[in-house]
């Protein structure tokens, strides 16, 4: 008889899912993953420092759940946490799969055959290094925001097929898009994320729109797949700034832009010329200075004469 759960299989995929006291969320993004008609696959959640309350429930899960959904808990209950970047890294130490998705606990997939065309399309080609889906976003006031990465689903038209309606898409299509896949929405070999060092620890500010840039420019083949495969719970725009007075939204901005150049430079020393153009810009756009612009026009120039 087969497995449940083949632990040892190649396509086998691993999802990262890290928590902390959001109960009736993290069981609804469970309850997604496990209606999933592909059945390779093992999730890892990680609780950051929940409640009581909160943990004891989570053993109710894994009675729910089987086997093939893992907890692994963090601190004691109740105390500060690690952060959602080492929370993920240490699922992804404990993860067995050589394929990793990775899901919010407050979004969740809303197609059951996500999983099936993720494996379906790494199958179909070994050179497929990341599998992007599309989403819709939905803020806390109900607004929704369905035409995510909108120019991406465009382009997708014009490129080659792949399968079932996915396509290849290009690095330059995802630098096009105007923003960036949320992590509830690609797939990574895993392969690529130890060579990229998994997420940075360290950064406590835009953490996994530097760790796709990192991953993507690492990728040889991407998928591209223009249906909607996930939600995505988000701030509505008119309200992510928290800050009173405009002197300390200056400051929130200037300290996004120091952040954004050293992610830039790191990417020059690592000569990821096109992601760190790109990062370079979004620093120019935070911070302006004269000298930096200057920099940005250097990086303009190397990134179109570099292969990668």
């Amino acid at each position: 008889m087969r497995s449940e759960c083949l632990y040892d299989h190649a396509m086998l995929i691993s999802v990262i899912l890290p928590t902390r006291d959001r109960l009736d969320d993290l069981h609804r993004a469970l309850l997604a993953i496990a209606a999933q008609t592909h059945r390779d696959f093992e999730v890892i959640v990680v609780d950051d420092g929940s409640s009581n309350t909160a943990r004891q429930r989570n053993q109710e899960f894994v009675a729910t759940f089987g086997a093939r959904f893992k907890f692994v808990y963090l601190g004691v209950p109740g105390q500060r946490g690690v952060g959602l970047s080492s929370a993920r890294n240490i699922g992804i130490e404990k993860a067995t799969g050589q394929l990793l998705a990775f899901c919010g606990d407050d979004d969740f997939w809303c197609t059951p055959d996500y999983l099936a065309s993720v494996s379906a399309s790494f199958e179909s080609r070994s050179t497929l290094d990341m599998y992007v889906g599309y989403q819709k976003a939905v803020h806390g006031d109900g607004w929704g925001q369905p035409d995510w990465l909108l120019s991406l689903c465009k382009t997708a038209r014009y490129r080659q097929p792949l399968l079932d309606g996915v396509v290849l898409a290009t690095h330059q299509d995802l630098c096009a898009a105007g923003g960036f896949p949320q992590l509830n929405t690609f797939v990574l070999r895993r392969s690529v994320v130890e060579r990229i060092g998994r997420f940075w620890s360290t950064l406590t500010y835009e953490g996994n729109s530097d760790f796709f840039w990192r991953a993507l420019d690492q990728c040889q083949a991407i998928a591209f797949n223009p249906a909607v495969v996930a939600q995505h719970h988000a701030p509505h725009p008119a309200k992510t700034a928290n800050a009173k007075h405009t002197a300390i939204i200056k400051l929130a901005v200037s300290c996004k832009g120091d952040l954004l150049r050293k992610v830039c430079l790191k990417l020059v020393e690592q000569q990821a010329m096109k992601s760190a153009y790109l990062m370079g810009r979004q620093a120019l756009a935070a911070r302006f200075s004269i000298k930096w612009a200057t920099y940005v026009l250097w990086l303009l120039i190397k990134q179109r004469r570099s292969p990668t």
